[in-house]
């Protein structure tokens, strides 16, 4: 049985979500968004979630989320960027992206992986329009802080999701150019 199952991996502010979007709509498949089943589920805001619930709590929905959509077939599903950060929802992606050989390249994870630069002038954006500097950063008061933090996490994350991708796929261009390129390579991989 095919499963056709899509995880995107990567950073906050990759492009993850605008990008399965996308993705779904233009190779006629399902969108599953796991910040958008924890904002269901406890009717916050990702941000709030975060700091009312806790990391702990909030990586447990998180992790709740992905195991949601475990038997979803024709799906793309866009994780949160810190989806890997509990072990269970590291391990639960890590026997996923094995399904990939074992599966006939049916289930792929795929690191969008979007330059760091690109992604905190994203975040500086959205604080210059008066949002909060992002929960993973931690209690940063200034922009040098900000980077200082964020880049840790960065080059943290950047190896565990390259570890875990069957697909490394740099996001270089606009959403648009990104989702041709982006099936182009999906369809190539699953016609090999």
């Amino acid at each position: 049985m095919t499963q056709n199952r899509i995880f995107l991996i990567g950073m906050s502010r990759a492009g993850k979500t605008a990008l399965g979007k996308n993705l779904a709509e233009s190779l006629d498949m399902d969108f599953f968004d796991t910040d958008l089943e924890v904002k269901q589920k406890t009717d916050m805001e990702i941000s709030e979630a975060y700091l009312k619930l806790g990391e702990k709590k909030f990586r447990e929905l998180e992790f709740e989320a992905l195991k949601a959509f475990a038997d979803s077939s024709n799906s793309i599903i866009a994780t949160g960027g810190g989806v890997i950060e509990n072990v269970l929802s590291y391990e639960f992606l890590r026997r996923e992206s094995q399904k990939y050989i074992s599966l006939k390249k049916s289930v792929k994870l795929i690191f969008i992986d979007t330059d760091p630069e690109i992604i905190f002038n994203r975040i500086e954006d959205a604080y210059s329009r008066g949002r909060a500097y992002p929960k993973f950063l931690g209690d940063v008061k200034n922009s040098d802080e900000a980077k200082t933090e964020f880049y840790k996490v960065y080059n943290r994350r950047k190896n565990m999701y390259a570890a875990l991708a069957n697909i490394h796929f740099k996001c270089e261009y606009s959403i648009e150019e990104a989702c041709k390129q982006l099936k182009n390579i999906i369809l190539s991989d699953t016609m090999q």
